[in-house]
């Protein structure tokens, strides 16, 4: 089972939860509210009457339903709550073990390049872009900060305090064509330009270059850097698809020794049972890298069995170097 498909999974188990707990909250309630229908409108509670008990004890059911329903929906406000999050995760992620992993690194890196040579022609083009405010009839192309290249941002229309009342970390600026800017708030999960209407109104002006850049050197070299690492990630996810195809080759199983340096690195095919990963553990191996690395004379004879051939010698520099890296627990 694939990371993607274990959350997946986790997500189906949260919604199921989710709705359990909203079905039953709904039924404490109902039961809640049916008993309080037999009780009269302020019909007070007869002190000294033969009837005062069973009449008290009544009340606590009924108490006692409302509360568990308000706790049941807690409950399911949770589970959605973590369901929320995962189906977020994996909108967004990459995993290793994707079968598309590398393509949707390649497209992810080519997305960052596009962005940073945007920003970098913004820069070029010079000038401190002047912040203006008008309605347009046609998505406003922009020049996204967050990954994506070139964004064209339909345009909502809001009064100064509407915008106002949106949080900080949900608003801002972008750049146009860089020439000017125009005010953006993330409404929804979807990022939007803004035209304030209780505002003076001020059209896109000539680009006019000043000595000041729209975009922060900041900003480039933090793309640079995410460049950099997804280009790593797919260097590390190629290996790694590699390692797992020898296992595959090798009946499930793929053993690499260096007698030399005393080092072992394990790669399976799948996940193996928790025995084998417990024996792995108590030998010190550690996962990392796509395999799990220890020294060859500490390898638990439940792997050894699991290897239907012979380990392989030798290391590759980069491999060998990477589980000295990780080293024994």
């Amino acid at each position: 089972m694939t990371t993607r498909e274990r959350l997946e999974a986790k997500l189906d188990r949260r919604q199921e939860w989710a709705d359990k707990a909203t079905a039953r909250s709904q039924q404490h309630a109902d039961t809640a509210y049916q008993m309080a229908d037999a009780i009269p409108m302020g019909q007070p509670i007869l002190v000294g009457h033969h009837s005062e008990k069973r009449d008290r004890r009544y009340r606590e059911r009924i108490g006692g339903h409302a509360s568990r329903s308000v706790e049941e929906a807690q409950k399911a406000q949770h589970h959605a709550s973590k369901a929320d999050g995962l189906e977020r995760q994996l909108d967004r992620s990459i995993f290793s073990d994707d079968p598309d992993a590398v393509e949707a690194l390649e497209a992810k890196v080519e997305a960052l390049e596009t962005e940073r040579d945007a920003m970098k022609r913004a820069n070029a083009a010079g000038g401190k872009v002047p912040l203006c405010n008008y309605s347009a009839t046609e998505p406003v192309p922009c020049v996204s900060r967050f990954g994506g290249g070139e964004l064209r941002l339909r345009q909502v229309e809001m009064s100064k305090a509407e915008y106002a009342a949106i949080h900080k970390d949900y608003r801002g600026t972008q750049v146009v064509a860089g020439s000017h800017r125009v005010r953006a708030a993330m409404i929804r999960h979807e990022l939007v330009s803004v035209f304030l209407m209780d505002t003076k109104v001020t059209p896109p002006p000539a680009p006019a270059p000043t000595t000041k850049k729209p975009c922060a050197t900041w900003e480039i070299s933090n793309l640079g850097a995410r460049i950099r690492q997804a280009k790593e990630r797919i260097a590390d996810v190629q290996r790694q698809q590699e390692r797992t195809e020898q296992a595959e080759d090798a009946g499930g199983v793929h053993i690499v020794t260096n007698e030399g340096a005393n080092w072992c690195t394990v790669t399976f095919a799948e996940k193996p049972e928790r025995d084998v990963l417990d024996a792995l553990r108590d030998a010190g191996y550690r996962w990392g890298a796509g395999c799990w690395s220890g020294y060859a004379d500490r390898l638990p004879a439940i792997v050894r069995d699991l290897a239907p051939l012979p380990a392989e010698s030798g290391h590759s520099p980069a491999d060998h170097a990477r589980a000295q890296a990780a080293g024994p627990q």
